[in-house]
């Protein structure tokens, strides 16, 4: 092979968008250990254009008037999103525990309930508001009609194509107008929420966008989280009806039913899960979204000791109760950086609460011991007195028999003993003075 052809190759591999390279790449065999015998899983191939690298490097170049347009739309917490890619492997082990029918998912032996305030503790998305509706036509409107002819292509059939609106919002002299909120958006959509199997945007999408002051106000969570479900009943050939959020499988084409492709948020599969785990060797703050706490680091670690306990089929595994200690979003518009300040705020509050309880602990102990210590003080100096006066009378008695024992006369036995000369000495200078 020639330098010319390998640099033709190169400069071809570079053009290519990011969903086609992952095609190139094999998938990882997950196997699990279980009491000595490999166990292996045996799970169909996945495909999912939920890129959270994408989206993350797209709006890692916004300004601080851009992530303050998007934190104002209910979207700030995607702005803090700390993963790069997706494990496919975990994510099609996950799909296929989930029970799209009784909105259940069941990994390491435990089921847990999913809802869509699962999805909103995750990604930050307020589950509050009204239903998102896409009722209406595009055409009524001038403004979204404009919008669909610039980033719209004849190829595209009248769909936005999100490259075009990728290069768009990555530019840096882009006004922060109503435009740029609902391309945001619909950007949002397309990369992680509720990606389909296509490269355009359907343009009915910008419908719910029409009022975009009003677009914090309606339910994305569950809008979201519905979109997912229906997304893996179709993907593991389950049948629509009888899911919840039925209405939304019209929106679905029988081109895309054919597609290898599983539509819908995988992003919250992998977040749900990793929330879900108990590493002690792992510290991960619960008062922030898993979205902006699972980053490269933490997944390696936490699948590291997964591996260590058997895998994903082990049942050795501990768990947690989701969402354990996490907040949930309320309708604010601000779910970034302001919404979590407000729970630390709480956080604090409760802290201080408890700490007013212990001070005033602390005060009764000191009172307690204080008055103690003045009782043993008490006690210690009527127990020295006592001592005292007892050894001054014992010290009086000891000086009173010595001084009879100096004065008495000698006894007849004393006397026999003849005194020695030194006695004698001492006897006649004594009476010398």
């Amino acid at each position: 092979m020639t330098h010319e052809i390998r640099a033709k190759i190169c400069n071809e591999w570079k053009g290519l968008p990011l969903e086609e390279k992952e095609g190139y790449f094999p998938e990882p065999s997950q196997t699990s250990e279980v009491d000595g015998k490999v166990d292996s899983v045996k799970l169909h191939t996945i495909q999912t254009r939920c890129s959270p690298e994408r989206f993350k490097a797209t709006v890692s170049e916004f300004t601080d008037e851009q992530k303050e347009a998007c934190k104002a739309l209910g979207f700030g917490a995607l702005l803090e999103i700390c993963g790069n890619r997706l494990r496919k492997h975990i994510v099609r082990y996950l799909v296929e525990c989930v029970d799209s029918r009784a909105r259940t998912i069941t990994i390491h032996g435990q089921t847990f309930g999913i809802s869509p305030s699962d999805f909103s503790r995750c990604l930050g998305l307020a589950n509050s508001g009204k239903e998102v509706s896409f009722a209406g036509s595009v055409e009524d409107h001038p403004k979204l009609m404009n919008t669909v002819q610039r980033f719209s292509s004849k190829a595209s059939k009248g769909m936005l194509v999100v490259k075009d609106v990728e290069e768009y919002l990555r530019k840096k002299d882009v006004a922060v107008d109503d435009e740029f909120r609902r391309l945001f958006v619909v950007y949002a959509l397309s990369c992680i929420l509720t990606p389909t199997a296509s490269v355009t945007i359907s343009r009915k999408w910008l419908m719910a966008l029409r009022d975009t002051s009003l677009v914090h106000k309606q339910n994305w969570s569950e809008h979201c989280f519905n979109f997912l479900m229906i997304g893996i009943a179709e993907y593991t050939n389950d049948k629509t009806k009888g899911v919840e959020g039925e209405s939304q499988a019209s929106t679905v084409t029988d081109e895309e039913k054919r597609q290898t492709y599983m539509r819908g948020c995988a992003l919250f599969l992998e977040l749900f899960y990793f929330d879900c785990v108990v590493t002690p060797t792992q510290y991960v703050d619960k008062s922030l979204y898993p979205v902006s706490v699972w980053g490269e680091k933490q997944i390696a670690k936490l699948l590291a000791y997964t591996k260590s306990k058997g895998g994903l089929m082990s049942d050795k595994i501990q768990l947690r109760k989701p969402g354990d200690r996490l907040y949930v979003v309320s309708e604010a518009v601000d779910t970034g950086m302001a919404g979590r300040l407000s729970v630390l705020e709480a956080f604090v509050k409760d802290i201080k609460a408890e700490t007013s309880q212990t001070t005033a602990c602390v005060k009764d102990i000191k009172a307690e011991t204080t008055a103690c210590f003045k009782d043993l003080k008490a006690e210690t100096a009527a127990a020295v007195e006592e001592c005292k006066a007892d050894t001054n009378a014992k010290f009086q008695e000891l000086m009173a028999v010595l001084l009879d024992m100096r004065t008495a006369k000698p006894t007849a036995d004393q006397q026999q003993f003849p005194r020695s000369p030194v006695s004698r000495e001492k006897e006649v200078n004594n009476r010398k003075r």
